[in-house]
């Protein structure tokens, strides 16, 4: 059996022991929720660009930091309280919680590697929202062979002081190629 992070763990960097959330606060308002107080790197150059170069921009960098491990740069884009769907339907929420699992899987799985890649950028006539969708890529060794994922992402952009800002992410699975591939549940026989 083996001791690599199951397949959730590794879809999102969200472990199992991690994830379990229930929550019996409301849902802040989102009117009042503020994006994060983060300076925002290269400010400047990202005041020039327009928005969709911008959105573009930022998850280049991210898919930078995921490429090399680096947390800081992965977790860079997302707001405070970003809500993270991955593709099994298990929801988690805030930038904190992504840093750690980042970390976590990172340490433990050295050969993961991710990769979002945009296919379109659409933003709202009010400039505030942004919508971005994609591709994804997750790429891993387990003891029963390589594992090679792939599927949809959606990514809701807020555009607040500080920039653009993830606010949500949802991951659908749509594939999975190799032999450290979970096998599909057998039925009984007839």
């Amino acid at each position: 059996m083996s001791t690599k992070p199951s397949f959730l763990a590794l879809l999102l960097c969200l472990s199992p022991v991690v994830v379990v959330t229930t929550s019996t606060a409301q849902e802040p308002d989102t009117e009042a929720s503020q994006p994060e107080a983060q300076e925002e790197p290269n400010a400047s150059a990202a005041e020039s660009l327009s928005p969709e170069d911008a959105i573009r921009r930022a998850r280049a960098a991210a898919n930078d930091g995921l490429r090399h491990h680096r947390v800081e740069e992965v977790v860079a884009p997302l707001e405070e309280e970003a809500v993270f769907t991955i593709s099994n339907g298990i929801v988690a929420r805030g930038k904190d919680r992504q840093r750690r699992i980042y970390t976590q899987v990172f340490e433990q799985t050295l050969d993961v590697q991710y990769e979002r890649l945009t296919s379109t950028v659409e933003v709202a006539e009010d400039g505030v929202f942004a919508a971005e969708q994609g591709t994804w890529t997750g790429k891993w060794q387990t003891d029963a062979g390589p594992v090679a994922q792939r599927g949809t992402y959606f990514a809701m952009w807020r555009r607040g002081a500080n920039g653009w800002r993830i606010r949500s992410e949802i991951y659908v699975k749509l594939g999975c190629d190799g032999e450290g591939c979970p096998k599909p549940a057998q039925g009984s026989d007839s």
